[in-house]
């Protein structure tokens, strides 16, 4: 499962984009992942963690 809280409209937007494409939405910060393949995983939250980077403000 995956979920966050962005404030920033662009960087919630890139988000949400990235977690369509491997999770079933729940809410709209709410994914299910659908395949739950540790290789999957790993590459989800890699981009995720691109996206989220906290020096980019």
């Amino acid at each position: 499962m995956i979920s966050y809280d962005i404030r920033h409209p662009k960087r919630l937007q890139r988000v949400h984009k990235v977690s369509l494409g491997y999770g079933i939405p729940l809410q709209y910060s709410v994914f299910y992942l659908k395949n739950s393949c540790r290789l999957d995983v790993d590459e989800v939250w890699e981009k995720l963690a691109q996206l989220i980077n906290k020096k980019r403000r």
